[in-house]
């Protein structure tokens, strides 16, 4: 594999990565260096796979990709996985989250949704930032 082959896909990754960079910006209502300051660090980051999706079920029965199933939801037992969480963010998490980023698919954001304990959450905006523009 050539140098070029390797970074081929990296082009939309970063373009991914800065979208993403621009809603947490946004969404903390960053202004300049001076807002960062104020900001309690450390940060914890969380990081949580979405549960199971009608896609998962599908490919694990065919072993195939039908290519019309990119945004598919979560299957009864996906929720049933997220909730599940509740009870284990509930424990782990020392302080409500600030900031909850997750990927624009359905799958994604049911999980975040259903996995973060009501307790934690300390508001109920939500900001949906597409991946690429």
């Amino acid at each position: 594999m050539s140098a070029a082959d390797s970074t081929q896909g990296w082009g939309s990754l970063s373009c991914c990565l800065e979208g993403c960079s621009q809603g947490l910006r946004h969404a903390l209502g960053e202004q300049g260096p001076e807002a960062k300051r104020q900001r309690a660090w450390p940060k914890q980051l969380y990081f949580v796979r979405h549960g199971q999706s009608e896609y998962n079920v599908y490919y694990e029965k065919h072993g195939a990709d039908r290519m019309d199933m990119w945004d598919a939801p979560l299957t009864e037992l996906g929720r049933d996985q997220a909730t599940a969480l509740q009870p284990i963010l509930r424990k782990t998490l020392q302080r409500p989250v600030e900031l909850a980023v997750t990927s624009p698919l359905t799958r994604a954001m049911q999980t975040c949704l259903l996995a973060m304990p009501p307790a934690h959450r300390m508001a109920m905006k939500y900001h949906v930032t597409p991946l690429a523009a």
